[in-house]
Parts: structure tokens; C-alpha cells; sequence
């Protein structure tokens, strides 16, 4: 598991990867101090979770987790930090934080994000299986609109091929029995048509078929 730690003090950020080496397995910690580091480190790292000190000499931790939604929001991102009151908790929360942990209670600092991980691993499942079914279902869409354009074309040149067929016949009855023909293959054509441009594929409003044929 790849770790982005924004942390300025050494001996917290020596605690921190204890804590986490002890209990998360092939954990490694990437620790930067500054803005200018943090943003190189979301820019060209590969990470798994983001954890950061709330308060910093010239960074604040608000706008470290705004960066990280803005780039990557759909990477945890854990506040371990001194002192966070209910309030500043609560708003953390609200901008996208997925949750905070205090550096006394370093012991829940595992559980937490090895619970982060999963639940982004399964958020990203389910928005890869998403975007598979939304594809999916455009091919499909592609697929009925060209099949309804290859029937159509067809059903078109069949009912032109028997109507100049029956001009073409001096019989009277062989021409009246084309052209029925002819109707016969234009009422499926409408039906066709019908049932595609209908919200449901298999049902018409067959009082407005009558009508129309």
C-alpha cells in the first residue's frame, strides 16, 4: 500500500509509520512537508491513501484535502492530526475527508486505513462494473438502431420490387395480387416502425396502428 503522508513534524511522522508498519502489510510512507511537494507527489505518484497533519507551518490541511478532491477524488483521504474539535470534524467530513484520526489514539490509525482502502477498492469496482454496463448498453442502442435501419431498408425494397412488379404484369389479377402483397409488407413495415419508436419494444398503441393502416 502506497501512502502520501503531508506531515512537518519528525517525531509524529516517525509514530505514524510505526503504527502503520506494525499492522498494514507492505505499507510504504512517502512523506512531504511543503505545498509544492504534496502537489509534485499528486501529480507523478501512484497512491493508495493520503494522510495529512490538519495544522501546518505554511500549509493548511483545508486546502491540502481541497487539492486532493480537485485531483484525485477518488482517493481517501485521512486527517491525523493533534487536536480536531466536533465542529472542524464535521466540516472535514463535509469536504470530502473520509475520516480523522487523533495522534493519542495513533492505535486506531490501522483499522482506519485499512478500512479506506477497501471501501475506495470497492467504489472503484462498482464504478468500472458502471461504466461496463453504460458501455454495454451503447453498444446495444448502436446495434438496435442499425438493425431497425437494415429492416427498414429492406422492407422498402421488397414493397418497391412488388409494386414494379405489378406495373410491370398486364394481368389484372397477377398486378391486384402483387399489390396486395405490397400492402401486406407495408403494414409490417409500420408496425416496425411503430414498435421503434415506441418507449417499450413490445407494445403498440394498436387503436393508432388501426388508424394508420
Amino acid at each position: 500500500m502506497k501512502i502520501l503522508h503531508l506531515e512537518d513534524s519528525d517525531n509524529d511522522a516517525a509514530l505514524i509509520c510505526e503504527a502503520l508498519r506494525d499492522e498494514v502489510a507492505n505499507c510504504q510512507v512517502t512523506r512531504v512537508q511543503t505545498r509544492k511537494a504534496f502537489l509534485d507527489a499528486m501529480d507523478h505518484g501512484d497512491w493508495d491513501i493520503i494522510l495529512a497533519d490538519y495544522c501546518l507551518p505554511s500549509f493548511d490541511g483545508i486546502l491540502a484535502l481541497k487539492l486532493a478532491v480537485e485531483k484525485r477524488p477518488d482517493l481517501p483521504f485521512i486527517f491525523v492530526t493533534g487536536s480536531l474539535g466536533e465542529e472542524r470534524a464535521i466540516e472535514t467530513l463535509k469536504n470530502g475527508a473520509t475520516d480523522y484520526i487523533l495522534k493519542h489514539r495513533l492505535d486506531r490509525l490501522p483499522q482506519a486505513v485499512i478500512r479506506a482502502r477497501r471501501e475506495s477498492e470497492s467504489a472503484k469496482a462498482k464504478k468500472e462494473a458502471d461504466q461496463k454496463l453504460k458501455a454495454s448498453l451503447r453498444e446495444k442502442e448502436l446495434l438496435l438502431q442499425e438493425v431497425h435501419h437494415r429492416v427498414n431498408n429492406n422492407l422498402q425494397i421488397i414493397s418497391s420490387l412488388l409494386n414494379m412488379q405489378a406495373d410491370a404484369i398486364d394481368d389484372p389479377l397477377m398486378a391486384s395480387a402483387h399489390r396486395e402483397s405490397q400492402k401486406r409488407v407495408q403494414s409490417m413495415a409500420m408496425i416496425h416502425a411503430m414498435l421503434y419508436a415506441s418507449s417499450s419494444l413490445k407494445d403498440i398503441d394498436f387503436a393508432e396502428y388501426i388508424q394508420l393502416l
